[in-house]
């Protein structure tokens, strides 16, 4: 029954035994109507007992009799106005942009992020909550971002949707928990990135590389794409220079280690890559005699804690357009050349494991897809899947020693 104090026009509740609940404490309706009070009173009852049997009422009872985030009147005003559960679900389902905000004040996310947040505010509808982010919408949203210039950011088609799905991801996570996060992205599918990964480098080719590099005097660029080979190695992890992030390290002095043969004369050596991209692709690869003599030219006279390469990441882009342009290469990306690690690899009969480990990667589908770049059949395989298919025709070795003398 609501009561009032004395000398105050105002109704107080206050329910000793709310059922799953108990004692509320004292409730200010801040109504003078003592009808409007008892209404409000039976309100807070039928919650409670929605709250027994559907623990998701629980946390608007709570936000009523303990939080006080929510009071009686606002409780009575979203009964009588059919919005009940409009009001339970702003508890746990807050407006989005309130959602990245929480996010962003206890994550301090770092550049990349923010850039899929800023992303996430542009193109979701202004009233959207964090429940309306389904498999259905972050797909829309993607493809939003792609075609509408992805919020004047200047990024690439690629990197605005792995940029976007990151964020998003991250954002579900902290509010909702992994499990859920897992549940949603389960059933967002996309279209496959547009880097089809098909440059595949003859030795010819990359003899052609070396040999520019020479022409201009870029000696210490034709060992960093010798390395970026066959260490299978962005230039991300061994130039120095600034970062979204922070500032690159780069390759340094301290994480080679080369040994000379004392009977042969031979080095050898292996590098440690501090490659933080994603999860565990740091890593340690072996180098051959003639890259440990180029190296240890690079490493003359400096500290452990300096790079090995003079050449910084922005200035990499002038060098390389000039090489790839005098080997009539203008094609070739930078990235391309990691890729040449894989392709070799599996010519040289190297097992996929191995593969995927020493090029940093956590599943072995990602080193089958830089593998794909391999060069159309050779001659010799060739013949051996048409003999394979056609049976042998007669006089076939007679014909083809006439064919060659003619030739």
């Amino acid at each position: 029954m609501p009561y009032k104090r004395d000398r105050s026009p105002y109704y107080y509740a206050r329910r000793r035994n709310l059922p799953g609940y108990g004692d509320t404490g004292r409730l200010s309706t801040r109504t003078t109507s003592k009808k409007v009070a008892s209404d409000m009173e039976r309100l807070l009852d039928q919650i409670a007992e929605r709250a027994l049997t559907n623990p998701t009422w629980y946390e608007l009872l709570n936000a009523v009799c303990k939080e006080k985030t929510i009071g009686l009147p606002e409780l009575l005003r979203a009964k009588n106005a059919g919005t009940l559960e409009a009001l339970k679900r702003s508890l746990t389902d807050p407006p989005l942009t309130e959602a990245v905000r929480a996010f962003q004040d206890a994550t301090s996310p770092k550049r990349p992020v923010l850039q899929g947040l800023a992303m996430l505010k542009a193109y979701a509808p202004p009233t959207a909550r964090l429940g309306d982010l389904t498999a259905r919408t972050i797909m829309d949203l993607c493809l939003d971002a792609e075609r509408n210039g992805n919020n004047g950011e200047g990024i690439k088609r690629n990197s605005v949707r792995r940029t976007l799905l990151r964020a998003i991801s991250l954002l579900l996570r902290y509010h909702l928990g992994k499990a859920e996060r897992d549940r949603i992205f389960a059933d967002v599918h996309y279209a496959g990135e547009d880097d089809t990964r098909e440059i595949h480098l003859t030795p010819q080719e990359i003899g052609k590389l070396l040999t520019a590099c020479t022409k201009f005097g870029y000696d210490e660029l034709a060992t960093i794409i010798r390395l970026a080979m066959q260490a299978s190695a962005d230039r991300g992890v061994l130039l120095r220079g600034d970062s979204p992030n922070g500032f690159r390290r780069g390759l340094l002095v301290r994480d080679l280690r080369i040994l000379e043969d004392n009977k042969t004369g031979e080095y050898s050596g292996e590098a440690y890559l501090a490659d933080g991209k994603t999860k565990d692709r740091t890593r340690t690869v072996p180098l051959t005699d003639s890259l440990c003599r180029e190296l240890l030219v690079l490493c003359r006279d400096k500290g452990p804690d300096e790079p090995v390469f003079n050449i910084a990441y922005q200035q990499l882009d002038f060098v390389w357009t000039r090489v790839r342009e005098e080997a009539g290469l203008d094609h070739v990306r930078f990235k391309d050349l990691r890729a040449q690690f894989s392709i070799y690899g599996e010519e040289a009969d190297i097992p996929l494991t191995v593969l995927a480990k020493t090029m940093g990667h956590g599943d072995e589908a990602m080193t089958r897809r830089y593998q794909q770049r391999r060069a159309t059949l050779s001659l010799e395989q060739a013949l051996a899947i048409e003999q394979a298919m056609l049976p042998p025709k007669k006089g076939g070795a007679k014909q083809a020693e006439q064919v060659r003398k003619t030739a």
